[in-house]
């Protein structure tokens, strides 16, 4: 038998309504990659100015 790991339960609900740990990590990923992709272009412009003062 597997051992089952939880994010989050819910009081009076079975532990067939809680959110397993994988599914949160994977939720939680996600969710971090969408806040994080609108500086994608922010770091790219700073990669190419950082240096521009020095020259």
């Amino acid at each position: 038998m597997t051992q089952k790991y939880y994010a989050h339960s819910k009081d009076g609900c079975p532990p067939e309504e809680w959110q397993q740990l994988a599914e949160h990590l994977e939720n939680v990923t996600e969710t971090a990659r969408e806040f994080t992709s609108v500086f994608e272009d922010w770091g790219y412009l700073a990669g190419l100015c950082h240096g521009k003062n020095n020259v």
